[in-house]
């Protein structure tokens, strides 16, 4: 899954546990803890719309590669990562030297999943 689909994923459950919760329940006593519901449900809404936006002005292979550094942090493989890319990404995954190159560096101590500058 992609990081949009998680985001979309984490507000939908979000939305639902607000509506499904105590909060909505509440008599009108609790006009504040709605109040503030609506703020958190608000600038929950603002940080997936930010995100989406990153994601989609991000190069294909870059989103693969904060991926990779991610599933690195967690401790899989280069191989358990092949598979989790090709599942989301299909045809336009990233070969596995590719990404064990990538893991390589990433678990070598490298932050940035950018290339590197290239004069020329």
């Amino acid at each position: 899954m992609s990081l949009i689909g998680l985001c979309v994923v984490w507000r939908s459950w979000h939305v639902i546990k607000v509506r499904s919760g105590s909060a909505c329940d509440a008599g009108s006593g609790d006009a504040d803890q709605v109040k503030q519901l609506q703020m958190e449900s608000f600038w929950i809404t603002l940080v997936v719309i930010w995100l989406t936006a990153s994601v989609w002005t991000m190069p294909r292979h870059e989103e693969q590669r904060v991926n990779i550094r991610f599933m690195t942090q967690e401790g899989k493989t280069p191989t358990q990562i092949v598979r989790s890319l090709r599942a989301v990404y299909g045809q336009d995954a990233l070969s596995y030297p590719q990404v064990w190159l990538w893991h390589h560096r990433f678990q070598e101590g490298r932050e940035s999943a950018k290339d590197n500058p290239r004069s020329g």
